[in-house]
């Protein structure tokens, strides 16, 4: 998510703008993972305040706490199970 920011990353009211249009199985394909992970980790973001969608777009909130996230990583396992608890 932080290279596209950087490659086509535009400054808008709420955050950055990644000014090119992908699905979830094209995020898939550059970082060798299924779709449903990708839209997973996606859910996570939007509910946890990094990015929101605007349009067809994605627009991240704040590159800063996204690049902290980067480094420190999310822990996906424990968040599938938070959501399979509450359906």
């Amino acid at each position: 998510m932080i290279l596209p920011l950087k490659q086509y990353g535009v400054s808008v009211p709420g955050g950055c703008r990644i000014d090119i249009h992908f699905t979830h199985s094209d995020v898939a394909s550059m970082v060798n993972t299924s779709r449903v992970t990708v839209s997973n980790i996606f859910t996570w973001l939007a509910e946890n305040g990094y990015l929101h969608r605007q349009e067809r777009f994605f627009v991240v909130d704040s590159v800063e706490r996204l690049e902290e996230l980067a480094q420190e990583g999310i822990d996906l396992e424990q968040y599938m199970k938070k959501q399979k608890k509450g359906s």
